[in-house]
């Protein structure tokens, strides 16, 4: 094993380390596990390609070896595009009239928002106080290990904060982004209200914007875009690169 393949091997350990020691340590950080842990695998299957390719010196090897490369360059390029997509819209837009405001909903930690969750209410909570006449949908379902649904949880929060419960429009079913939206936009109509023709200010945190614009769009409704700060310099980071991946799911499949 020649110099280059013993640092990629180190890089592959140490990538491998950090995510276990991620995963181990820190809250919510089960994605930077999967994707370290996924460039170790990466990094290990080029060395692999490169090991065979100098001690057989076979055709077939050299050709995987450069298509591998072609397709990790176009990943890496993939993924900057989307990165620059979410990063563009990862601000909160320049306010205007709305007919309601959307909170989409993320996990809890036991009865109570997580710490992404709450950066949302708080969030809506600023801009709730500013309009005191301003309906808000709060919408998620209860996910595994929630003894409540997100929605629920939410409207409790909100309403502890002084935020009055005729306000207050519970979804408690979506549990997706997309359902988040669908679901939101037929209770508005059911309200007396259209998203697609009245906008609505989307509450979410900065690096979710992107997406849940574009599924927004998908659904036919005009949307305001308001940016929670997400919490923690690791958390921003695990979910601004996680959410690459989930913005390119929602452009292939349609959302």
């Amino acid at each position: 094993m020649n110099k280059t393949q013993k640092i990629l091997l180190a890089w592959a350990a140490v990538l491998a380390l950090i995510g276990f020691a991620l995963r181990s340590a820190v809250a919510g950080m089960r994605f930077s596990f999967a994707f370290l842990e996924g460039l170790a695998v990466l990094v290990v299957v080029y060395l692999m390609l490169d090991l065979l390719e100098k001690r057989k010196n076979l055709r077939g090897v050299r050709v995987a070896k450069r298509i591998y490369l072609v397709l990790l360059v176009a990943g890496v390029v993939l993924f900057s595009v989307l990165e620059g997509l979410i990063l563009s819209e990862a601000h909160t837009d320049r306010n205007g009239a709305t007919s309601c405001m959307i909170v989409l909903g993320a996990g809890l930690y036991g009865p109570d928002p997580s710490p992404i969750l709450k950066s949302r209410l708080d969030t809506a909570l600023f801009y709730l106080n500013e309009c005191p006449d301003l309906p808000v949908i709060v919408t998620g379902s209860q996910g595994a290990g929630e003894n409540r649904s997100e929605a629920e949880a939410m409207r409790e929060y909100l309403m502890k904060r002084g935020v009055a419960s005729g306000r207050i429009y519970v979804e408690p079913e979506a549990n997706s982004t997309e359902e988040n939206l669908r679901y939101a936009k037929a209770l508005l109509i059911q309200k007396g209200i259209d998203p697609g023709n009245l906008a609505v200010a989307l509450v979410t945190n900065e690096f979710h914007l992107c997406r849940a614009k574009f599924l927004a769009s998908q659904n036919g409704m005009h949307v305001m875009g308001i940016a929670a700060k997400t919490p923690y310099v690791w958390l921003k980071i695990n979910y601004f690169v996680r959410e690459a991946f989930g913005l390119a799911k929602d452009i292939l499949c349609g959302g």
